[in-house]
Formats: C-alpha cells, sequence, structure tokens
C-alpha cells in the first residue's frame, strides 16, 4: 500500500466528530493527529504534517473546517453535513484513482437543500468512480420503530422532512437515537464516546439506548407514556438497510438500524391513542392507518410509504412478521357467539349457531334497529367503509365509538338497550358514561339480515367472476351509512352461473355438489362481509333471502 492510501486510510478513524442532533462538537488538535498516525503508519512526521496541512488546506478552501480553530492548531468541523462531505472526500482520495467533483456552503440553517443537492452529487460521483457496486455508507443512523398495530392496519405518521413529495415520508411511529438517549442509559460516558458509538456505530450500546428512543418518541408523537399507556417488547431488528438518503442536508448512502417493537396499550393507552389521531385530522397533520394490502405496496393513496427496508425483496420474512405481530389493543368481546342484525322491515334479531338460531325475546323500536346498525356496521365495516359521523361522534378502532355530552339522550338509549339486551343473554353492546360505546361481538360472528343485501353476479372480464353484495346507503341517530358495494372475487364459472339461475328463481343445472361449493366457495367468504348464509338450500332447492339486483 502507497504511503498516501496508508496514511490516508488510518485518518478516517481520528477525525473529529460533530451530532447530527445538537451542540455536540468535538476539537482534535493537528499535534495529536500527528502522533497517533505516526505511531500507526510508522511514516515519518513531516510526510504526515505535509499530508494534513494539505488537507487542511483544501478542506478550508471548502468551508468543511472552523477557519479560527485551524489557526488554533486544531480540526473542528463547522456541521455535522460538512463532517459527512470530509468523510465522503476522504473514502474517495484514500483510492488508488481518486476522483469526484466537491461544492461549497455548507451552513445548514441557511443552505439546506443547496447543501443537500451538493452532497447528493458528491455521493454519486464517489458512486460512479468507486468501480463498486454500492460506495460505504459513511453515515449510521439508528431507529426505533414503535409498531402499533389495531383491526389489522399499521400507523404510520409523516416524518418532519415533508418537502420531498416524491420521496416515501410517511414512517411508523418512532425515530431516530440521539445522544441524549445514550446518555440516559450511560450517564458516566462523555460526549465524544456517545458520538463515537453513534457514528461508529457500536451496536451493543445502542441496542441498549434504543428503548429510551421508543419511549421519548411516543412521547413527543402520541403522548403516549411508558407504563401507564402501553408495554412495548422487541419482536426483530431488521438486517442493515443502505440507501442514499437523509433528512434535511444530511444527504449521503447511509446504512440504518432499525430495531422494531411491539406496543400493548392499556385501556387508558388506546383512548390517548385515539384522542391523539383525532386531534391530528383536526390539525390536518398526516397520522394515517395501513393494511396489508397497502404496506405490500408502499403506498396509501397517494402518499408513499417508508417501508423497503423491512419489505425489500430479499426479506421473506414480511409477511409473517407482519401477521405474527399482535394487535396493540386486545378488547374482549363479550359475546363469543353468532349474531344476526335486525333492520327495518325485518326486527328480528337472531342468535346462535346456523341452523340453530333462536329468535331474540325483544320488541326493538326502529329507533334501536338503527342504533344496532350503526355499530354493527362500524364494528365491521369501520376500515373500508366508515359511516359518515355526526359532528360530536367520533370513529375509532375495534368499533369503538366515542358520543359527546351533545349526545347525552343517545349515550342514555345504548345505555338501556345494553342493558334490555344483556338482560336477555346477550351482551352485545359494551360502553359506559363517559360516551364511549361499540358492538362487543367478535369479528366472523357478526351478521346483517340476508333481506339488507341486494345480490348480483358480475362478469368484469374473461375468466373473472365475482359476487357483489349491494347495501343501500341508510340514516342512523349516529350518522349515514354510505350506499356500498361489497364483493366476493375470485368465483368459478360454475359457481357464478349457478348463483345466476338462483336470483332468477330457476332451478340449478350442475351435477357438482353444490351444498359443499357453496359452503366452502361463497359461505366461507361472505361471513367476514357480515352475512351469514348467502344461499340457502331447503328440501333439495337452492335460495336466496338476499334481494336480486335489478339490472341496470
Amino acid at each position: 500500500m502507497v504511503p498516501i492510501t496508508k496514511l490516508l486510510n488510518s485518518l478516517k478513524d481520528l477525525l473529529p466528530r460533530i451530532a447530527e442532533e445538537g451542540n455536540y462538537v468535538s476539537v482534535v488538535s493537528i499535534e495529536s493527529l500527528c502522533d497517533s498516525l505516526a505511531g500507526e503508519t510508522k511514516l515519518s512526521a513531516d510526510y504526515i504534517r505535509g499530508v494534513l496541512d494539505m488537507l487542511e488546506q483544501h478542506w478550508l478552501g471548502l468551508g468543511l473546517l472552523d477557519r479560527d480553530q485551524c489557526k488554533q492548531g486544531n480540526w473542528r468541523f463547522s456541521s455535522f453535513s460538512a463532517s459527512l462531505a470530509a468523510r465522503s472526500m476522504l473514502d474517495v482520495l484514500s483510492w488508488d484513482r481518486p476522483q469526484f467533483q466537491s461544492g461549497d456552503q455548507w451552513l445548514d440553517s441557511r443552505h439546506t437543500e443547496t447543501n443537500r443537492a451538493h452532497l447528493k452529487k458528491i455521493e454519486l460521483a464517489r458512486a460512479t468512480f468507486s468501480g463498486l457496486a454500492r460506495p460505504e455508507p459513511i453515515r449510521a443512523v439508528q431507529v426505533a420503530w414503535g409498531l402499533i398495530k389495531l383491526d389489522g392496519a399499521l400507523l404510520f405518521n409523516h416524518r418532519a422532512d415533508r418537502h420531498r413529495p416524491e420521496e416515501a415520508n410517511y414512517v411508523p411511529v418512532g425515530g431516530r437515537l440521539n445522544l441524549e438517549d445514550l446518555e440516559k442509559v450511560f450517564p458516566d460516558s462523555t460526549v465524544e464516546e456517545r458520538l463515537s458509538w453513534q457514528q461508529a456505530p457500536n451496536l451493543k450500546k445502542i441496542n441498549v439506548a434504543l428503548e429510551e428512543t421508543l419511549k421519548r418518541e411516543l412521547v413527543e408523537e402520541l403522548q403516549l407514556i411508558d407504563t401507564l399507556h402501553y408495554e412495548y417488547k422487541r419482536v426483530f431488528a431488521l438486517e442493515p438497510y443502505e440507501k442514499l438518503e437523509g433528512a434535511r442536508a444530511n444527504y449521503v448512502f447511509t446504512r440504518y438500524h432499525i430495531v422494531c417493537f411491539s406496543i400493548n396499550l392499556t385501556e387508558a393507552g388506546f383512548r390517548q391513542l385515539c384522542q391523539a389521531t383525532r386531534e391530528s385530522k383536526r390539525e390536518h397533520t398526516e397520522i394515517l392507518w395501513a393494511n396489508f394490502s397497502q404496506l405490500s405496496r408502499g403506498k396509501h393513496g397517494d402518499r408513499r410509504l417508508f417501508l423497503d427496508a423491512w419489505r425489500k425483496p430479499e426479506n421473506q420474512k414480511f409477511k409473517q412478521q407482519f401477521q405474527e405481530l399482535p394487535e396493540s389493543f386486545a378488547a374482549k368481546d363479550n359475546f363469543q357467539g353468532q349474531i344476526d342484525l335486525p333492520f327495518e322491515g325485518e326486527p328480528k334479531l337472531n342468535f346462535g349457531a346456523t341452523g340453530k338460531e333462536q329468535e331474540a325475546p325483544i320488541q326493538f323500536s326502529q329507533h334501536q334497529i338503527a342504533l344496532l346498525q350503526a355499530l354493527g356496521w362500524h364494528r365491521l365495516h369501520g376500515n373500508r367503509h366508515p359511516f359518515e359521523a355526526k359532528s360530536g361522534i367520533e370513529l375509532h378502532p375495534q368499533g369503538w365509538i366515542m358520543l359527546s355530552e351533545k349526545f347525552i339522550e343517545i349515550r342514555q338509549d345504548l345505555n338501556e338497550l345494553s342493558a334490555i339486551l344483556e338482560g336477555v343473554g346477550l351482551p352485545i353492546i359494551e360502553g359506559d358514561n363517559s360516551g364511549w360505546f361499540r358492538m362487543s361481538v367478535e369479528l366472523g360472528n357478526l351478521y346483517f339480515r340476508e333481506e339488507l343485501y341486494e345480490m348480483e353476479v358480475y362478469h368484469p372480464e374473461p375468466k373473472s367472476y365475482e359476487l357483489r353484495l349491494h347495501v343501500d346507503s341508510m340514516e342512523t341517530p349516529l350518522g349515514r351509512i354510505p350506499s356500498t358495494i361489497l364483493v366476493i372475487d375470485k368465483l368459478s364459472q360454475l359457481l357464478h352461473d349457478q348463483v345466476a339461475l338462483i336470483l332468477e328463481n330457476k332451478p340449478t343445472q350442475s351435477e357438482a355438489d353444490l351444498v359443499t361449493l357453496f359452503k366452502q366457495s361463497l359461505t366461507k367468504k361472505a361471513r367476514p362481509l357480515g352475512l351469514r348464509i348467502p344461499v340457502r338450500h331447503e328440501k333439495g332447492d337452492f335460495y336466496t333471502n338476499c334481494r336480486p339486483r335489478e339490472k341496470g
């Protein structure tokens, strides 16, 4: 190895450090650099001093070093982005045939976007001329993600650096480790030590401190307090993720170390989370829930999710890890049996296993029926087809609805209805005097009466067959249930054709075991949509209690 390459490689680990966040800056004297490099490289002191003088002149010319400190015989970088640029340059200069272009103006507060462009240009040049598939990252970022999962959806927040619509700016709740997090865990450490641990990085130290990062971020983003509002558990760490990335002007090849924690909310924590997300909507900030389909696409509508580090192609565990991630709040359903809710014109409430249904001995008023419809709809379809709640009524995950004091009479009506149902052994409404209510029936066991639905078969394209369930718009005391189309897709042509005959009151024309076929391929898919039995079979005949959809 030629002397200059040997010297520059040794210098990489001796450069002064500066914090990415906060006013923490270290200074290294030229004399101490010369002594350390002489001992490690065995090169002459004059040669070492000459190289350092040349680097100092170069970096001073670019504005990377503090000029006043250099006059005193010290090196100190002018900003964190300046230190990243210097490390990038030093890596290139240590090659046998160095080559890149550089820029200036490294005052982050005044030239953020300009510095971002400069750093990106330098780093792309480093990648272009290195001869490597990917240059070595010179920035290390450690992140704690608090994975909050409710109703099969993950909570995301819009990160602070929002001015790049082309970038994925929505991230799971959490954030980056900082020096204060390290100091809480290692109070006797120095700033220089913590900077080294963070930027080197020392993952043994960092992995301990990331718990402090998690707790700090949950307070900052959602006002969730450890122990009072939640418990957490480390579930997995992602493989190191490298990307040309960086908040503000810190735009370089970065290695991300991301540790994921599952969040288990207390009841107080669940309600605090609901309040935080409600206030976010009111203030037009960006909190959103994304289901697995949206996670897989990396998009929620036109909003891009920062998930490449988790769902990158080589990570075969993404789907399994998400599915095994527990719900962050497990409200216990009061009723485990099956329920068919009534609706106008069919006021019966049935309960019990299929084929053994019983009729509840209650004469419901139309007002009570509408309340049951609203609670049932939000419990079952609140994620994909939310009803339009009245002002002063808030919709929350897991079927919860919160009524303000403006609706004190409806609160009383719901409490009375809950008591009536519980009196006949059907505790299907959960609530209290604070205005929180929900339909407390296990998903998969909650249905509407068949007469609620209009049914049609649909053949949108070749080899594509569907059954569509239409629900008309309905007004309730809590809001309006929207006009909705629920789709059962991926049907066989045989099933499609036989249902079409049934809807026309014609006998089926198949030698297949239609009873088994309907159970396995239709009923199984209809029940999560709130329909217990789409097609019934009695005395050799098939029929449906759903209303046939008029063609056209």
